[in-house]
């Protein structure tokens, strides 16, 4: 029986990791400039609320729950939910960490705000791309041969699985293009009220 870990695979999980963890950072301040603009003292030590661990521990149980969902081949199954959780749950945790350092950086205190932010926006600018290229991937290699009678139990739970999927991929564009930038622009414009409230006291 062939062990679950050896060199090569631990060498390729790196590769693999350090490849889309770039790759995911690069895409990810495309949607999150607006925070990355508001950077009022770069010198600001990051500041961890106990709701942004909370945010964390939430997307790790998700992306837990979703991985012992996936079925891989049956030879290669535990390799294959191995992979999946050494590549996602340190990409999470370095999504989340950007977060949290560019949200202290641009001094966004509000809790509700923050967790809009790093439950949502986060994810979905650095992991948003990731998941349009699975997803294309996965619409593009199905196969076809099985839709014949639309009646037919196996043509209708494929048509709605494209469904959901391409409903995903609109709610991922939308985010990306769009709904993270909003999120990020709430959360500052928290930051600048509260800032005028202060000022306005003094």
């Amino acid at each position: 029986m062939q062990p679950i870990l050896n060199i090569e695979f631990l060498a390729m999980l790196a590769t693999l990791g350090l490849f889309v963890g770039i790759t995911s950072f690069m895409f990810g301040r495309l949607p999150l400039k607006p925070l990355l603009d508001a950077h009022r003292n770069p010198l600001r030590p990051t500041q961890f609320l106990l709701t942004d661990i909370y945010a964390l521990l939430v997307q790790v149980m998700i992306a837990g729950f979703l991985i012992t969902k996936l079925q891989g081949d049956e030879n290669g199954a535990d390799r294959f939910k191995l992979t999946q959780a050494a590549l996602i749950t340190p990409l999470l945790v370095f999504w989340w960490f950007i977060g949290v350092r560019w949200l202290s950086r641009a001094g966004v205190q509000k809790v509700l705000r923050r967790l809009e932010v790093l439950l949502v926006a986060v994810p979905f600018a650095f992991g948003g791309p990731l998941a349009f290229l699975i997803i294309m991937i996965v619409l593009f290699t199905q196969n076809d041969a099985q839709i014949r009678n639309p009646n037919d139990p196996v043509t209708l739970a494929e048509r709605f699985r494209v469904w959901m999927l391409l409903s995903a991929t609109l709610a991922i564009l939308y985010m990306y293009f769009s709904g993270c930038a909003q999120l990020v622009e709430r959360a500052l414009r928290s930051r600048d009220e509260k800032l005028s409230n202060n000022n306005s006291f003094e």
